[in-house]
């Protein structure tokens, strides 16, 4: 890969370690797959904009697990990362055309699609475009549990880059990882590298939780409030309790034929863009959604796994 200074030198250590490892790995001989494991929050996405639009690879194809990641994906791999890293002051530098679908890879760029739409090819149709292909980015591979999801990956017969932000568990074996080209950045070493904060948690009882979302909100006057609820009842409870007090939106799919503009089905592409200062959801917020002014989680019940408790 040959990568800008401009872009380079404006990441995190962690990210340009991610794409040193990936560089070697591409200019390797080696037919196993490559494996960086970053925490979230450490910057995954950045790594997959950068090496994307920078390897020789004519046809990229980079798989997502959910619809919602892969759509906030696209919006960062058609410009919104350069952007956001480089600022005004930059000029971007010319990217890779991106699509979003992948009924023919005729044209060269990256193609951006979940997991579950290539498992609905049949295995005439994906032989047809497994040669097409240069490159697999799979984002998330840690979230991989069915045999037909790897099967289908491994039908690739090119380089793959696996991208997951869980550490090491049964990525190796599912993917064939080829062990001369891994990056693992833990979990504790970017909180040491104030990459991301480790998490404060607090039992409260309701009736102080106002005061106590604006006791953090004097010493972080930006930070956003997510309040995760698991029933629409609670959605409603919540948006009618603190709406009075702080700028509140409730999204939630029963909000479809509401006249509130408070009141949303779906999350806003421009949601980082808002002046919201809390906002309630069921299931809205899981994944896929860039929002760095989110400091604040409120849990109003208690999470049933550790899958669920990880989307948070």
């Amino acid at each position: 890969m040959n990568i800008s200074e401009d872009v380079f030198e404006k990441l995190r250590s962690c990210q340009q370690e991610s794409l040193k490892t990936i560089s070697t790995y591409l200019s390797s001989r080696s037919e196993k797959s490559c494996l960086i494991s970053l925490p979230t929050g450490a910057g995954k996405s950045g790594v997959i904009c950068v090496a994307s639009h920078n390897a020789k690879s004519k046809r990229i194809l980079v798989l997502t697990h959910r619809r919602p990641v892969c759509d906030q994906l696209v919006r960062q791999l058609k410009g919104a990362f350069h952007k956001k890293i480089l600022g005004d002051e930059v000029d971007i530098p010319t990217l890779k055309s991106v699509f979003k679908n992948i009924d023919n890879f005729q044209k060269e760029g990256i193609y951006c699609t979940t997991v579950q739409k290539i498992t609905t090819l049949s295995e005439s149709e994906l032989d047809s475009i497994k040669d097409k292909i240069d490159l697999v980015i799979f984002d998330e591979g840690h979230a991989e549990p069915a045999s037909k999801w790897s099967k289908a990956v491994r039908k690739f017969e090119c380089k793959k880059i696996i991208i997951t932000a869980t550490p090491y568990r049964n990525d190796l074996f599912s993917f064939d990882i080829d062990v001369k080209h891994h990056y693992i950045y833990t979990f504790k070493s970017a909180v040491k590298n104030h990459d991301i904060v480790e998490p404060n948690f607090e039992i409260i009882n309701k009736d102080v939780l106002i005061q106590r979302i604006r006791e953090i909100k004097i010493s972080q006057p930006k930070s956003i409030c997510i309040v995760k609820c698991k029933e629409f009842s609670d959605v409603q409870q919540y948006f009618e309790w603190l709406k009075t007090e702080f700028n509140t939106v409730a999204i939630h799919d029963s909000y479809a034929k509401s006249d509130d503009e408070n009141t949303l089905q779906s999350v806003p592409a421009n949601i980082h863009e808002k002046d919201y200062e809390v906002i309630i959801h069921q299931r809205k917020l899981d994944e896929g959604v860039d929002l760095p002014q989110a400091k604040i989680l409120i849990l109003t019940y208690s999470v049933g796994s550790g899958r669920e408790f990880e989307l948070c």
